[in-house]
């Protein structure tokens, strides 16, 4: 076996504990979708759409969406943004850095400015933190 042979072996063995992982802890989170120092604070479904983007030192609380309308691009979030407790991010929206998107909330729309706390049904600023 090559060097290419062995690198392709060790892909689909590391895919395939990843994936056994992630179906035991209700994750299905694609791969190069987050930056880096993911925080994931509890287990449950947590859902990301694979032509989403999320920045570095997110934290996700628990059982959150980052999902697409019909099929499209999902959303962009920034950096060290914090997914509250069934928090559900939908559809090709923009959210800026330092946000936080509280328990619940289901965000449809972009927030792009930077330092907000986004709340409700659908979301709404209800906080800036600056």
């Amino acid at each position: 076996m090559c060097g290419g042979g062995i690198t392709k072996l060790l892909f689909k063995l590391h895919n395939h504990y990843r994936n056994k992982i992630g179906l035991q802890l209700g994750f299905e989170i694609p791969l190069n979708v987050f930056g880096k120092g993911l925080h994931i604070f509890h287990t449950g479904n947590i859902i990301v759409n694979e032509n989403s983007s999320v920045g570095e030192y997110c934290t996700i609380i628990g059982t959150t969406c980052l999902g697409s309308k019909n099929g499209g691009n999902g959303p962009s979030i920034g950096n060290h943004c914090e997914l509250g407790m069934n928090s559900v991010v939908i559809g090709n929206v923009r959210i800026g850095d330092n946000v936080y998107i509280g328990a619940g909330a289901v965000v449809t729309k972009s927030f792009e400015q930077n330092e907000i706390s986004l709340v409700g049904v659908p979301a709404k600023v209800v906080v800036h933190k600056n």
